[in-house]
C-alpha cells in the first residue's frame, strides 16, 4: 500500500499526459512559432520596478486540487522580470479506491517571466514563465477516523508555463494560463518530464510599484 500511495502522489504532482496527445498538443509548435516571430511592441516592464502578485489554480480534469502561489518580481529588462515565489497545493486522494487522505506540495524558488504584447492596443499580450523550485511533498493516508503521515520526501522541479495577460492600467496586470510543462527529480524518479497543459486553469493578478508611466496613444510601460 505504501508504494501505491507514494507512486500515486508523485504522479499527481507531475500529471503526465504526454502519452495522450490531443489536437491542442499538435498545435503547440505552430503557436510557439507564431509567438516567436511576432513583431516587437512597446515594453511591458520597467527595469527596477517591483511587481508583487498572486496566482490561484485548479485542475479542471481528473484531479481535485487547489493551488496558491504568491510571488514578488523585479524588472530586469523592458520585457522580463526575475523574482521569488512560494508555492502550495493540496490534492485529495479520490483517485485511490482503497484509501482516503490527501497529499500536499509546498516550497518555493526563483522565477523568470518574459512578456510581449499582442497587437491589440497594447493591453493584451502573452508571456512565458519559468520556475526552478524545491518542494516538500507529504502524503497523508486516512483509515476510518484516523489519519497518519504515510510518506514525506523532497523534490526539485523546473517548469515552463505559457499564458496570456491583460493590462487594464499601468499599475495592474491580470493573467491566466492552462498549465505548462515540468521536469522533476526526487528519490523515486530521476528527471521525469511531465505536463499539466490543457488540464489546469490558473488565474492571477500582478501589481506594480515603481516608475511605470502611461503613454499617449495607448502604449504603456515605454521608457
Amino acid at each position: 500500500m505504501l508504494n501505491k500511495v507514494v507512486l500515486w502522489a508523485n504522479r499527481q504532482f507531475a500529471a503526465v499526459y504526454l502519452n495522450k496527445p490531443s489536437a491542442m498538443h499538435k498545435k503547440i509548435p505552430f503557436i510557439a512559432a507564431s509567438l516567436f516571430f511576432a513583431p516587437a511592441l512597446p515594453a511591458q516592464v520597467q527595469k527596477g520596478s517591483i511587481y508583487p502578485g498572486i496566482t490561484a489554480g485548479q485542475f479542471v480534469f481528473r484531479f481535485n486540487n487547489s493551488t496558491l502561489q504568491p510571488s514578488v518580481e523585479v524588472g530586469v529588462s523592458s520585457h522580463s522580470t526575475l523574482g521569488l515565489f512560494y508555492y502550495s497545493t493540496r490534492y485529495n486522494a479520490n483517485a485511490l479506491s482503497n484509501a482516503g487522505g490527501n497529499s500536499t506540495k509546498r516550497g518555493g524558488g526563483i522565477s523568470f517571466t518574459y512578456h510581449r504584447y499582442f497587437n491589440l492596443h497594447s493591453k493584451w499580450g502573452w508571456y512565458v514563465n519559468s520556475t526552478l523550485g524545491l518542494y516538500k511533498i507529504r502524503v497523508i493516508e486516512k483509515q476510518g477516523a484516523n489519519s497518519y503521515l504515510n510518506n514525506r520526501y523532497g523534490q526539485g522541479e523546473l517548469t515552463l508555463t505559457p499564458g496570456v495577460f491583460f493590462t487594464p492600467s499601468s499599475k495592474l496586470m491580470l493573467f491566466a494560463n492552462i498549465g505548462g510543462f515540468s521536469l522533476s527529480n526526487n528519490r523515486y524518479e530521476f528527471l521525469r518530464p511531465g505536463s499539466s497543459f490543457v488540464n489546469q486553469l490558473s488565474v492571477g493578478v500582478r501589481f506594480t510599484f515603481g516608475k511605470n508611466k502611461k503613454q499617449a496613444g495607448g502604449s504603456r510601460f515605454n521608457k
